[in-house]
């Protein structure tokens, strides 16, 4: 599987280090529904459960969390890649297939470019939402 190159992006190891959740400033999501974005950044992973891919947009706000360190806000969504057989792809009746045919590309890397609207998905474990497209 071919990696998208990102140079703000760089893998690090924590090694031994504990390493938690960092905790995010709660906002009012509800003001960037409806707003217009595109998207900027796609980036292929392997997890535990097969190759996925997370899309981003462009930086949609920027949250000041004191002093000069600001939060860049970005919207987002992630796909699975492995199809009920085990391979990667995706089938007529997938999710990235269907979001694929809406969006009138044929490949997830030609998604770059394309304008979408902001919506917001309340994360089940949490309750809160965060922003998605």
């Amino acid at each position: 599987m071919e990696e998208i190159k990102n140079e703000k992006v760089k893998e690090v190891s924590f090694g031994d280090k504990l390493v938690g959740e960092m905790e995010m400033p709660s906002i009012d999501t509800s003001k960037y529904i409806g707003k217009k974005s595109v998207i900027t950044e796609i980036k292929e992973f392997e997890g535990e459960f097969g190759p996925f891919i997370s899309i981003w947009t462009d930086m949609i706000d920027t949250i000041d969390r004191g002093s000069s360190d600001k939060l860049e806000l970005k919207a987002s969504k992630m796909f699975g890649l492995t199809e009920l057989d085990g391979n990667i792809g995706w089938g007529n009746k997938s999710k990235i297939a269907a979001y694929l045919l809406k969006m009138g590309v044929s490949h997830y890397k030609d998604l770059v470019g394309k304008t979408v609207i902001i919506q917001t998905i309340q994360n089940k474990k949490d309750g809160k939402d965060y922003l998605t497209f």
